[in-house]
């Protein structure tokens, strides 16, 4: 399994990149903000080898982001996403880029940087913009990882494919994924024991 976080600011565009990558479907009338959290599962194939992908679509609003900390354990991949037509969305991901270092496994999840809306016209993030933040990000918090850069436009589904399917494919390239057959032969084990466990008490008495 694969847990993928969006975290960013309200109105960026999160749930509409996962609905168009889960469900292909987009509509530009609509803007309706997350409530809390939300989640998509999707069954992505890398190298003939099925991956169950969890989607996990946030709240940017203020009153939300206590929410957002406890989602952190367990992320393997991290989108970074603003709006390419907002600079106040993309200076947001400084606030973003703290919340992630203070609670992420930092060995054991990668991040990317996800510009949305590249179809509207009135860009106000620019290539500076970005080195800015990497550099940033290399300065201050070293082990934090930004594998890649990516515009995209939910409108557009041959982007947002693109997106989904690189990160996915980054993950297990990296190992950064979740294998649910040891979870069960774990289990099946600790089950094992507690049954001896408790023939064991049962013969005890």
């Amino acid at each position: 399994m694969i847990k993928v976080l969006l975290i960013g600011d309200a109105g960026v565009g999160k749930s509409a990149l996962i609905v168009r990558y889960c469900d292909d479907y987009f509509n530009e009338n609509e803007s309706k903000s997350t409530v809390g959290v939300d989640l998509k599962v999707k069954l992505v194939s890398v190298d003939n080898k099925f991956f169950k992908t969890v989607l996990w679509d946030t709240a940017g609003q203020e009153r939300y982001r206590n929410l957002i900390p406890s989602l952190y354990k367990g992320t393997n991949g991290v989108l970074l996403t603003y709006d390419v037509t907002d600079k106040n969305s993309f200076d947001g991901l400084y606030h973003w880029i703290k919340e992630c270092y203070d609670n992420c496994d930092l060995s054991r999840t990668i991040f990317y940087l996800v510009g949305n809306k590249l179809d509207q016209a009135e860009k106000q993030v620019n290539k500076e913009d970005i080195r800015k933040l990497l550099e940033y990000v290399k300065t201050n918090h070293t082990d934090f990882k930004i594998n890649a850069v990516f515009e995209v436009s939910a409108k557009y589904s041959n982007f947002v494919y693109g997106l989904f399917d690189n990160v996915i494919k980054d993950l297990v390239e990296h190992r950064c994924y979740f294998d649910e057959n040891k979870l069960r032969s774990k289990r099946s084990v600790d089950l094992s024991t507690a049954r001896d466990d408790q023939q064991t008490n049962c013969c005890s008495y």
